[in-house]
Protein backbone atom coordinates (compact mmCIF):
# COMPACT_ATOMS: atom_id res chain seq x y z
CA UNK A 1 0.00 0.00 0.00
CA UNK A 2 1.30 3.45 -0.78
CA UNK A 3 2.22 5.53 2.23
CA UNK A 4 2.44 2.49 4.55
CA UNK A 5 5.56 2.42 6.62
CA UNK A 6 7.15 -0.85 7.51
CA UNK A 7 8.04 -1.07 11.19
CA UNK A 8 11.37 -2.75 11.80
CA UNK A 9 11.92 -3.99 15.33
CA UNK A 10 15.41 -4.50 16.71
CA UNK A 11 16.39 -8.15 17.03
CA UNK A 12 15.68 -9.73 20.40
CA UNK A 13 18.67 -10.51 22.58
CA UNK A 14 19.34 -14.16 21.85
CA UNK A 15 20.00 -16.54 24.70
CA UNK A 16 22.99 -18.82 24.34
CA UNK A 17 22.42 -22.47 25.25
CA UNK A 18 24.63 -25.46 25.85
CA UNK A 19 22.29 -28.44 25.91
CA UNK A 20 22.61 -31.59 27.99
CA UNK A 21 24.61 -33.45 25.33
CA UNK A 22 27.39 -30.84 25.32
CA UNK A 23 30.73 -31.58 27.01
CA UNK A 24 33.22 -28.73 27.04
CA UNK A 25 36.60 -28.23 28.67
CA UNK A 26 38.03 -24.70 28.56
CA UNK A 27 37.04 -21.05 28.84
CA UNK A 28 33.54 -19.87 27.90
CA UNK A 29 32.50 -16.22 27.52
CA UNK A 30 28.90 -15.11 26.94
CA UNK A 31 27.83 -11.57 25.94
CA UNK A 32 24.11 -12.04 26.72
CA UNK A 33 21.99 -14.40 28.83
CA UNK A 34 23.25 -17.98 28.78
CA UNK A 35 21.84 -21.31 29.94
CA UNK A 36 24.11 -24.30 30.50
CA UNK A 37 22.65 -27.81 30.71
CA UNK A 38 25.73 -29.80 29.69
CA UNK A 39 29.01 -30.84 31.31
CA UNK A 40 31.56 -28.04 31.65
CA UNK A 41 35.09 -28.14 33.05
CA UNK A 42 36.98 -24.84 33.08
CA UNK A 43 35.93 -21.19 33.33
CA UNK A 44 32.61 -19.48 32.57
CA UNK A 45 32.30 -15.69 32.21
CA UNK A 46 29.24 -13.64 31.28
CA UNK A 47 26.50 -11.26 32.37
CA UNK A 48 23.53 -13.51 33.22
CA UNK A 49 24.19 -17.23 33.58
CA UNK A 50 21.81 -20.05 34.46
CA UNK A 51 23.18 -23.49 35.32
CA UNK A 52 20.31 -25.84 34.38
CA UNK A 53 19.08 -28.90 36.29
CA UNK A 54 20.94 -31.41 34.09
CA UNK A 55 24.24 -29.48 34.20
CA UNK A 56 27.38 -30.82 35.85
CA UNK A 57 29.90 -28.00 36.13
CA UNK A 58 33.41 -27.98 37.58
CA UNK A 59 34.47 -24.41 36.97
CA UNK A 60 35.19 -20.91 38.07
CA UNK A 61 32.02 -18.93 37.22
CA UNK A 62 31.95 -15.12 37.02
CA UNK A 63 28.91 -13.02 36.04
CA UNK A 64 26.62 -10.20 37.16
CA UNK A 65 23.78 -12.59 37.99
CA UNK A 66 23.98 -16.38 38.41
CA UNK A 67 21.17 -18.89 38.99
CA UNK A 68 22.12 -22.47 39.83
CA UNK A 69 19.71 -25.39 39.35
CA UNK A 70 22.25 -28.18 38.69
CA UNK A 71 25.52 -29.46 40.15
CA UNK A 72 28.47 -27.07 40.50
CA UNK A 73 31.88 -27.62 42.04
CA UNK A 74 34.11 -24.57 42.09
CA UNK A 75 34.21 -20.86 42.75
CA UNK A 76 31.16 -18.72 41.87
CA UNK A 77 31.49 -14.92 41.84
CA UNK A 78 28.61 -12.55 41.04
CA UNK A 79 28.64 -8.76 41.06
CA UNK A 80 24.85 -8.55 41.68
CA UNK A 81 23.37 -11.84 42.96
CA UNK A 82 23.55 -15.61 43.19
CA UNK A 83 20.35 -17.64 43.40
CA UNK A 84 20.55 -21.28 44.47
CA UNK A 85 17.36 -23.05 43.40
CA UNK A 86 15.83 -26.20 45.02
CA UNK A 87 17.49 -28.70 42.63
CA UNK A 88 20.98 -27.19 43.02
CA UNK A 89 23.99 -28.88 44.59
CA UNK A 90 27.00 -26.61 45.10
CA UNK A 91 30.39 -27.44 46.59
CA UNK A 92 32.75 -24.49 46.67
CA UNK A 93 33.11 -20.82 47.38
CA UNK A 94 30.50 -18.13 46.71
CA UNK A 95 31.21 -14.38 46.52
CA UNK A 96 28.26 -12.05 45.98
CA UNK A 97 26.57 -9.00 47.54
CA UNK A 98 23.16 -10.77 47.46
CA UNK A 99 22.49 -14.49 48.02
CA UNK A 100 19.16 -16.29 47.70
CA UNK A 101 19.00 -19.93 48.80
CA UNK A 102 15.72 -21.72 48.09
CA UNK A 103 14.41 -24.55 50.25
CA UNK A 104 15.83 -27.91 49.16
CA UNK A 105 19.07 -26.52 47.75
CA UNK A 106 22.38 -28.03 48.88
CA UNK A 107 25.38 -25.79 49.52
CA UNK A 108 28.63 -26.94 51.10
CA UNK A 109 31.46 -24.47 51.27
CA UNK A 110 32.28 -20.86 51.99
CA UNK A 111 30.30 -17.70 51.29
CA UNK A 112 31.59 -14.13 51.24
CA UNK A 113 29.19 -11.21 51.07
CA UNK A 114 31.40 -8.52 49.53
CA UNK A 115 30.12 -5.05 50.35
CA UNK A 116 30.00 -2.67 47.40
CA UNK A 117 29.23 1.02 47.95
CA UNK A 118 25.51 1.80 48.01
CA UNK A 119 24.35 -1.79 47.65
CA UNK A 120 21.68 -3.76 49.49
CA UNK A 121 23.43 -6.80 51.01
CA UNK A 122 21.19 -9.56 52.32
CA UNK A 123 21.12 -13.32 52.69
CA UNK A 124 17.62 -14.64 52.30
CA UNK A 125 16.41 -18.22 52.66
CA UNK A 126 13.26 -18.95 50.69
CA UNK A 127 10.99 -21.81 51.74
Amino acid sequence: MPGTQKIVEPPALAESRLDSGAKISGKLHFEGPARIDGNIDGEIDGKEITIGESAVVTAQIRADSIAVCGKVKGEITATQRIEIRPTAEIIGKLTTPKLIVQDGAIFEGQCSMRHEAGGDHKVRAVS
